[in-house]
């Protein structure tokens, strides 16, 4: 889930890179897609209709104790967390993208062919961009695909295509977004009533995903993947740390936190 207020600035300071944009603002104005929800059986349910392997699968995170985050099953390809944008996210949001790009904070991003990243054109995708987000960025899983996949086949879409380029692509997607919006509406997995196509609603998804050594926070309405460090020894306990000290301190007062890992076997 997103609203109109997380999309990202279309800014850019390449000229052909803005000429894209310029197309990207137009497709941004006019497409939505039904939220999806933050539970396993909706992002599964989507995962698996574009074609993902069912001996993977999303699984809730009880709590971020060792303990809890060990009955997770490994190996583990991804965290995904939803959270309300408040107005201390949004400060934080904004002074980290300026520390960054004065060079005050360092941000190792790797290139686009080893870390797969998007940004978000399209209202209410935020839920289905992190699970592409989450399965992109699993080697395993990403081998596994049937080559006549949905899935497969936006990313071929997408090969040598830069963040704002694959934003474009998805929100063209149309066999995406059937597989996207079928998913929301379905009632069987679905917890609460599914928003209506362009309502505003506050609660925003991202992922967390390794790559070369490091944890990398992908959210399509940031400027550019969030560099936290290095992984060391179990990437769900240095992710899992980071939401706490990156999201949760920062709004302490908030309730809506929602955590889910992508992992080879479910615990469901």
């Amino acid at each position: 889930m997103s609203s109109e207020e997380n999309l990202p600035s279309l800014k850019t300071t390449n000229a052909e890179e803005n000429n894209s944009t310029t197309q990207v603002a137009k497709t941004r104005k006019k497409v939505y897609w039904l939220p999806l929800e933050s539970n396993p059986a909706m992002l599964n349910e989507f995962a698996y209709r574009i074609g993902m392997d069912k001996k993977y699968a999303f699984n809730d995170v009880w709590g971020l104790d060792i303990s809890l985050l060990a009955m997770l099953p490994r190996p583990c390809f991804a965290l995904t967390l939803l959270f309300n944008t408040s107005g201390k996210i949004k400060e934080f949001k904004a002074q980290q993208q300026k520390d960054i790009e004065e060079k005050k904070v360092e941000n190792k991003v790797p290139t686009d062919d080893k870390l797969f990243y998007m940004k978000q054109y399209v209202g209410n995708a935020c839920g289905t961009i992190a699970t592409l987000h989450s399965i992109a960025n699993a080697g395993p899983i990403r081998e596994s695909l049937a080559k006549d996949s949905p899935i497969s086949k936006f990313f071929d879409e997408c090969k040598g295509k830069n963040a704002h380029e694959r934003g474009k692509i998805l929100g063209e997607a149309d066999y995406l977004s059937e597989a996207s919006d079928n998913s929301a509406t379905n009632s069987e997995n679905a917890q609460t009533s599914a928003p209506s196509r362009g309502d505003t609603v506050t609660a925003h998804f991202i992922a967390f995903v390794p790559c070369d050594g490091y944890v990398y926070e992908l959210d399509g309405g940031k400027a550019f993947p969030i560099c936290h460090g290095p992984i060391g020894d179990d990437f769900v306990q240095t992710a899992s740390q980071v939401i706490q000290s990156k999201f949760m301190a920062v709004d302490p007062d908030s309730y809506q936190w929602n955590i889910m890992a992508l992992c080879e076997g479910s615990i469901q």
